[in-house]
């Protein structure tokens, strides 16, 4: 009787073994989804913060000229 028992057995092992690849696959295929979305994000990101730098340098420009045309009103009314 162990011998008939043994391949079933052996089936279910390799079963088991089978359903646990198979889960390795979809997870290591989940991972590198979320990566690649991941990095997409960061890329999207970084653009968005280096635009905002360039308005940031603009606004400074034009502050700054702002200050200087402000000192020379100042300038002439004292």
């Amino acid at each position: 009787m162990e011998e008939q028992g043994n391949p079933n057995r052996f089936e279910l092992v390799y079963e088991l073994l089978n359903e646990i690849e198979n889960n390795q696959i979809t997870i290591v295929s989940m991972f590198q989804n979320h990566h690649t979305v991941t990095m997409k994000k960061l890329m999207k990101m970084q653009e968005h913060d280096e635009i905002v730098d360039m308005v940031n340098q603009i606004f400074e420009r034009r502050i700054s000229r702002i200050e200087e045309a402000l000192c020379k009103i100042e300038g002439k009314i004292n």
